[in-house]
């Protein structure tokens, strides 16, 4: 375990929008390294070259700048970072961040700057960002409502996933699309490979998940398999890994479903590449994992 800390205490405020940026980006890759290891050393080292292989390095700078905020706002609404001063919960944190976002009111705190910074570099390349950040902080602030570890929700698949597609489809890779200039690629063109992820996401984190007091088992599942919320407290019972088996065949036929489409998308080789990288090659590892061990 590690001590929960805020990365961005001590940055002066007085500081402009980029240099807090810069230094909010640099806390939260050291931060990162440190508490997660060798697999994100490698995730951030390509996220980071994505800015040179493109020759784009204002977007590379606005994707890093987004991500360092949204893996901070991430972390204290999962507890993993501690809540900043003057504020009672993680919920009223993120809603802060929403109110602002839409706002713009004075600057508060690093994390605010780094917002701001983002959408100033958004008007810098053209691009209206503000309905992806709204989705991806609305989703936010749904995690940090649901979360109770002592007594786990099980909510309706519908609900669940409507909380998912702001957040993966069209919170981020929408967003992603827009940085990488994909004009002629729809979100809904990738919502197979982002319901993907996000399933790759629950089965890897389960575990996680559950202590942290997020649950992302529809209450339809549970009912089906008569798995009760005390039973996913145990990751290792039968129940539970029949849910993750049942996960990973509907996210392996996700992929084909996918990868099926993938030649009729007009998608530049770098995009292609990235999300072959960063979605399809993690997930299609870990649902193969799965598979193969309930032979």
């Amino acid at each position: 375990m590690f001590e929960k800390k805020d990365p961005f205490e001590g940055l002066l405020l007085e500081n402009s929008n980029a240099e807090v940026a810069k230094q909010c980006r640099q806390r939260i890759y050291a931060y990162m390294s440190e508490t997660r290891g060798k697999k994100y050393r490698v995730f951030l080292f390509c996220m980071r070259s994505i800015k040179y292989l493109a020759c784009q390095p204002k977007r590379g700078e606005l994707l890093e700048s987004i991500y360092a905020l949204m893996r901070y706002l991430d972390d204290i609404a999962d507890r993993d970072s501690s809540l900043p001063k003057g504020y009672s919960s993680a919920m009223q944190y993120i809603q802060r961040k929403i109110d602002f976002a839409q706002g713009q009111q004075n600057p508060q705190d690093p994390a605010e700057k780094l917002l701001l910074h983002c959408l100033e570099l958004a008007q810098q390349i053209d691009e209206n960002i503000r309905s992806e950040i709204n989705d991806i902080l609305q989703s936010l602030h749904f995690d940090a409502k649901r979360r109770n570890p002592d007594s786990l929700q099980c909510l309706p698949r519908e609900e669940l996933q409507h909380h998912f597609y702001s957040l993966d489809i069209r919170g981020t890779i929408g967003l992603c699309l827009k940085l990488a200039q994909e004009h002629e690629v729809q979100i809904a063109d990738l919502r197979a490979l982002g319901e993907a992820s996000r399933i790759e996401y629950s089965i890897k984190d389960f575990a996680d998940d559950i202590r942290a007091g997020f649950n992302n088992v529809p209450i339809e599942d549970a009912e089906a398999l008569g798995l009760s919320t005390e039973e996913m407290r145990d990751s290792s019972s039968e129940k539970v890994q029949q849910w993750l088996y049942q996960e990973a065949e509907r996210g392996m036929g996700l992929l084909a479903n996918h990868r099926a489409r993938l030649p009729t998308m007009r998608l530049q080789r770098l995009t292609k590449a990235a999300l072959w990288f960063m979605y399809e090659r993690p997930a299609n590892r870990l649902f193969r994992h799965i598979l193969d061990r309930q032979k």
